[in-house]
């Protein structure tokens, strides 16, 4: 796994092994795709973890996922290639509480935003910034950057004053809010999914001000004047329950009359 870009610290811990050492109540399971390359890897880092806490991992929980309430889920949204490439998503978030561990890893991006949205209420106005609150904090996390590295190959004005590693947990903003409103502005309002209250980008948003180059810009994108949005009859039909689609009667566009 790659170096993390950020970590937060909670409160509480997680038990891998007991004091003293013996037998572990450590399980894993898988929360979506799996191959065996995964889980070969999976059983390496589970002997590898019960050796570096001290304990003995059981066997069964070493060669048999448990089928509930695993201390460890891993969540991999698709399989990886091959051979790696330069463009393979290694970005993943590891979130630990005293109850368990889950491990999230290549969610795809614009399904982050669906579930941001899925968690508003229907037909209600949101402030745009809330909803990035939820895309930042609440999972499945929005991830634009593939690592680290990446993040310091970004910049503003200048690659190396400006490089947004050394912005740290603030180039969220830039990186994932950005992305975010694009795919709201772009994607879910063009499809009329959502409704948007849109002013003048100038000067709009202010979270890129602080970073090194932020003064030289009034606004980063066009997509900066998305204040505020509502999920609509149609958005909230595709969100939560599709199957009511064929009754909603909603307008479909006409197929124009072909001139002779």
């Amino acid at each position: 796994m790659p170096v993390p870009s950020s970590i937060t610290r909670g409160e509480g811990a997680f038990t891998v092994t007991p004091a003293g050492g013996g037998p572990s109540t450590f399980t894993y399971n898988y929360g979506q795709t799996h191959d065996a390359r995964l889980e070969a890897a999976v059983r390496r880092d589970v002997v590898r973890l019960g050796r570096t806490c001290g304990g003995e991992v059981l066997r069964s929980a070493i060669d048999h996922p448990s089928p509930t309430q695993a201390s460890l889920l891993i969540n991999v949204a698709g399989p990886g290639e091959t051979v790696q490439t330069i463009d393979e998503d290694e970005s993943y978030q590891l979130q630990v509480t005293g109850q368990g561990a889950t491990l999230t890893a290549a969610t795809k991006r614009r399904a982050a935003v669906q579930e941001g949205l899925a968690a508003l209420q229907p037909g209600e106005w949101t402030d745009v910034d809330d909803l990035l609150w939820i895309l930042r904090t609440q999972p499945p996390r929005l991830v634009a950057v593939r690592s680290l590295m990446a993040q310091w190959r970004l910049y503003l004005v200048d690659s190396y004053y400006g490089s947004l590693g050394y912005a740290g947990r603030e180039a969220w903003a830039v990186v994932e809010g950005r992305y975010a409103l694009c795919v709201l502005f772009e994607y879910a309002a063009t499809l009329g999914l959502i409704d948007v209250g849109y002013v003048d980008p100038d000067g709009a948003r202010g979270d890129y001000r602080s970073l090194w180059g932020g003064d030289h810009y009034a606004f980063l994108s066009r997509y900066d004047g998305l204040s505020y949005l509502r999920v609509n009859e149609l958005g909230t039909a595709i969100l939560h329950d599709p199957g009511v689609l064929p009754v909603l009667a909603l307008p479909v566009p006409r197929r124009p009359l072909s001139k002779h």
